[in-house]
């Protein structure tokens, strides 16, 4: 969606399929799945039968959502640790985006947060990691 603007139904029917087989009720959970992000207003109908377009971005501007969205996308990436600028854009947040993470902010954030911690790496590299 960020790439192209809109997708097909029948494109996300066929990656679909190609990861969980193919079924009929494959098909059905999709087009459920679709029908729920366009009243969920994460994607919007176009003029064209059966092609969405993702909706208005939701900017997240609060520390402490930012701390748990960014601690979700690395449980669910399964990775512990990973680049701050990259997290943050990564599509798992998909339609969330985070604002400019500044690292000074996060840290105050997260004094409190006991699943995060920040560091940097190299010069200009900051780093977010899941505590153990």
């Amino acid at each position: 969606m960020r790439l192209q603007g809109t997708v097909a139904a029948s494109t996300v029917q066929r990656r679909i399929k190609e990861k969980l087989g193919e079924r009929e009720t494959v098909s059905r959970a999709t087009r459920r799945v679709l029908r729920c992000c366009v009243d969920w207003g994460v994607l919007e109908d176009t003029t064209e039968k059966g092609v969405y377009q993702s909706a208005k971005v939701q900017f997240i501007d609060n520390k402490a959502l930012a701390a748990w969205l960014i601690e979700a996308a690395l449980v669910a990436s399964h990775s512990e640790i990973q680049a701050l600028g990259r997290i943050s854009q990564t599509p798992a947040l998909f339609p969330f985006t985070v604002s400019p993470l500044n690292i000074r902010d996060l840290d105050l954030d997260l004094e409190g947060h006991q699943r995060l911690e920040l560091f940097r790496q190299g010069l200009d590299e900051n780093m977010v990691m899941l505590r153990r």
